[in-house]
This record gives structure tokens, sequence and C-alpha cells, in this order.
């Protein structure tokens, strides 16, 4: 007999496509899993540019033993600040820059004064800020006015301050070493309101801690204060009753500006703008200028 063909022919192969495919879709999906482990590292912010140098700059980071302050602001009238009193010092950049203004007492008087016969003139329209960083010592033990900043018209109408008071406590039983900063707005000419504009929450820093301290007006009589890169507070002064910061449409011309008049701490990096900045321009000159 003859042999069978289809007895000895084995059978046709499987189309296994389907089981293939599958099995790779699963180890594709495994090692796309196993893959983010070795993902690369979110990229770093880029570094924050300068900011916009403002109308007058006092980096305050003279050598130890020198007696002026240099502006390196882009005014064309550069304002040069002196140390008056016995114990105000320029710490040098080998301890970090910034100007000691030591007073324990209210009599003593250790201040940073514009040279005397110069004005400082700011464009009215425009409003300005002020920023700095400032650090305390320990409690000054007393109620009295620490000017941070201070701006006047010899004779004039208007003063802007920007001080510190100590402030009483509960349970402490004398003056403790928290501090208010205030904002006045005194009218000289005795036609318009001399009154505090507004009282914040306390510094709340330990002695020898800095806080970057801004502040700015508009020239329609709108008020901001910034602590640390963060707002603390917006007001409005009347300004049918000022005339916004006290100048119209004219520049105002003060004759009288000193930086930590009776302060008992240390400044460093004061900046006079001469329109308002935003909160954004604030925040990112606190990060640019922030140490540690």
């Amino acid at each position: 007999m003859g042999a069978n063909p289809k007895k000895n022919t084995p059978p046709p192969k499987q189309n296994n496509f389907r089981g293939n495919a599958a099995s790779t879709v699963i180890m594709f999906n495994k090692w796309r899993e196993a893959a983010k482990n070795f993902a690369a590292p979110p990229l770093a912010p880029p570094p924050l540019g300068p900011p916009e140098t403002p109308l007058h700059h006092w980096k305050l980071d003279e050598a130890a033993g020198a007696d002026e302050a240099a502006d390196t602001g882009t005014s064309a009238t550069k304002v040069t600040l002196t140390l008056v009193g016995n114990n105000a010092e320029f710490l040098g950049l080998g301890a970090g820059g910034g100007v000691a203004l030591p007073n324990t007492t209210y009599a003593d008087n250790n201040f940073l004064d514009m040279l005397l016969g110069n004005t400082l003139t700011l464009p009215a329209k425009d409003g300005f800020t002020f920023m700095v960083w400032v650090r305390y010592y320990a409690d000054h033990g007393d109620a009295a006015e620490r000017k941070i900043l201070y701006l006047s018209q010899n004779g004039g109408n208007y003063e802007f301050q920007l001080s510190s008071y100590a402030q009483a406590r509960g349970g402490c039983g004398a003056w403790c070493d928290k501090l208010l900063l205030l904002l006045l707005l005194t009218d000289k000419g005795g036609t318009g309101p001399s009154s505090i504009i507004h009282a914040v929450d306390p510094l709340d820093r330990p002695p020898g801690q800095w806080s970057h301290v801004a502040w700015t007006v508009t020239a329609n009589g709108a008020w901001s204060l910034y602590r640390d890169g963060e707002t603390q507070g917006d007001w409005h002064w009347p300004v049918e009753t000022t005339g916004g910061t006290g100048t119209g449409t004219v520049p105002i011309t003060f004759n009288e500006f000193t930086l930590g008049d009776r302060l008992n701490g240390d400044l460093r990096d004061a900046r006079l703008y001469d329109r308002a900045l935003s909160a954004a321009e604030i925040k990112h000159i606190f990060d640019y200028t922030k140490r540690g």
C-alpha cells in the first residue's frame, strides 16, 4: 500500500502575530515606567537678572573707615551721604557690607545725612519707591521714634518718614524688642492734615536678622508697604486734601534727607526710585539682593 501523505504531514504553523504584538506592548509599557526613574531632573530656573537701576542707589558697601556713602544711581545729580555721630561706621565687605548706626539711647545721634547744601528732587507725576535692608540690635528701651527714612522740605509743606517704634507688649513689663513700621505724611505748612498714615504689624525679627522694607507712594496718593517682598498693606491718602504726594505736577525738592536717624541697627542697599514700583518688581529686587 502506498504511504498516506496526510498522515505524516506536520500540522500547519499557528499564526502567533497577535500574541507577539500584545507581548511587545506590555514590555514597552514596563520599559516606559522604568524609564521614568531615569528622567532628567527639571531645569533650574534661570538666574535673576539685575533689577532696574534706581534714580538714587546707596549700596552702603564702603570699606571700614570710610566716612561717605556714594550714590551709584542714574540721577545726574548724585546725592552723597555722610556719616554723622562718633559711633556710626561702615562694616566693610568682609562683614557683608552695610553701615552700623548704633543708637542705644534716644540721646545718641548716629545716622547718614545728605551733604549740606545738597537737594534731592523727585518728579511728582510718578510718585516714588524707597527700599532698604535693615536689621535691628536689641531693644532700645524706649518708645521714641527711630527713623529709617526721613525726607523733608526745609520750610516747605511736606515731610515723609518711614520710622520704627518700640511696642509695649503684654506681660513684658517693659518695652520689648519688637518694632513697628509707621508711615507719616506731615503738612508742615498748616493747610492740611498732619497724621500717621498707618501702623503695620511688627517686623517680628530677632535682633541681628535682616529684613527688606519697601514703601511705594503714587502720585494720586496710594501707599503700599512691603516686607521681605510681600505686601503688608495698602492705603490711600485723600488727594483732594493733600494733592497726592503733596507736589501737584511739579518736581518735589527735598532739602533734608537722612537714613537711620537714632535707628540702633544696620542698613544696606538703600534705593530710591522716581516712580511707584509694582509688587512684582519689589519681589524681584528682594530675591536678587537677599543673602543666605
